[in-house]
């Protein structure tokens, strides 16, 4: 009762809810790749939000003109080729819940976990330029992954996960990923596996200047954020705990700076100095907040923030590539789309641009939600 209550108070840790109700049919024999809603539906949700609908609408030189093909679908939302993650068996899941976005060269990655719990987590592989899906790479366990980045020195990716009790984050090589056999959708090897300091779990991470930058979200309170150093191998700066092989390190990496957030934080991205956080939880409206950046340490407040933009519920992971923001919403989950008010199937995109000149207009300022 006392952890109970803990929880709710605090936000220690994050919560994995696990719905009671059964996992839809299938006859689909792969992953799905098709959209939910139509462009209609699409407008409707985003014209909810009118600062958020004319970023969408907007470009920095004004010749060209984003709408919702332009945007890739999330897969998973019907269908995910993955493993049971009792007995290993290759089974189809139609209750993944997508959670994480980067681009890794010509990759768009997403992640997505199982909301009934029941098979294990995935990472989707699409072309970056096409959105056509590629493949999808089986996850050991069934980790909530609440985010993913991509080190572009060592040509890495990295993917918030849990082990031994305590947050951890493990890299995957571009060349394993490459490699990676969707057919027999065996379990993707680890190159690295690291704990991460004192945070009791990784719910969202970014790289930035040669650096993992992991969060804790927190329901109820302030988040929490730490920087752990990259040597430049790629490999993450700590202590070894366990038998170094030629292609694995085991290690536990203390942080090298830690800063307090906004609560309920799912998403961080630096930028040109700005730090853009994403703020979502249940089914009322999302926000991105964009701040001047701390590099040096400093807590990120809300009255410090330049600019807050409302956006449909639901909203995950952010990520930066190629001057835009990338954004995942677990809206569009058998467990959420019959219950959110504001659907989106899509990774939208946002010019990063347009969001930094909107803070500059605003000035300092925003809510202390």
């Amino acid at each position: 009762m006392i952890s109970l209550l803990l929880i709710f108070k605090f936000g220690w840790g994050q919560f994995n809810i696990h719905f009671t109700n059964s996992e839809p049919k299938t006859q689909a024999t792969a992953t799905t790749d098709t959209g939910l809603f139509s462009k209609q539906q699409f407008n409707e949700t985003v014209d909810h939000f009118p600062n958020f609908s004319q970023l969408i609408r907007e470009t920095q030189d004004d010749e060209e003109y984003y709408t919702m093909n332009d945007f890739a679908v999330q897969p998973c939302l019907l269908a995910t080729r993955t493993r049971n993650g009792d007995n290993g068996k290759t089974v189809m899941c139609t209750t993944m819940v997508p959670q994480g976005v980067t681009v890794a060269g010509n990759y768009l990655l997403t992640t997505a976990y199982d909301g009934v719990g029941k098979h294990n987590s995935v990472i989707y592989v699409q072309n970056y330029q096409t959105h056509k899906l590629l493949k999808t790479i089986v996850l050991h366990g069934k980790p909530h992954v609440g985010g993913i980045t991509y080190d572009p020195q060592s040509k890495e990716v990295w993917v918030c996960g849990r082990q031994y009790g305590q947050a951890a984050t493990f890299a995957i090589s571009m060349k394993a990923i490459q490699n990676y056999d969707d057919a027999k959708a065996p379990l993707i090897h680890y190159n690295q596996k690291a704990l991460l300091g004192y945070l009791t779990r990784a719910s969202f991470i970014t790289y930035h200047k040669q650096a993992l930058y992991v969060g804790l979200f927190n329901a109820r309170g302030r988040g929490h954020v730490e920087k752990f150093n990259l040597k430049k191998d790629g490999s993450i700066a700590g202590e070894n705990i366990g038998k170094a092989t030629q292609r694995q390190w085991n290690a536990y990496s203390e942080s090298v700076l830690q800063q307090n957030v906004l609560t309920q934080i799912q998403g961080i991205v630096y930028y040109h100095g700005y730090t853009i956080l994403s703020q979502s939880f249940g089914s009322g409206q999302s926000k991105l907040y964009v701040f001047k950046e701390k590099p040096s340490g400093g807590n990120y407040r809300p009255s410090d923030a330049l600019t807050s933009i409302e956006t449909p519920a639901h909203l995950e992971q952010i990520s930066a590539s190629h001057g835009r923001l990338y954004m995942n919403f677990e809206s569009g989950s058998y467990s959420y789309r019959h219950r959110s008010p504001d659907n989106v199937d899509r990774i939208v995109s946002l010019n990063l641009q347009d969001i930094i000149n909107q803070a500059k207009i605003d000035g300092k300022g925003g809510s202390d939600s």
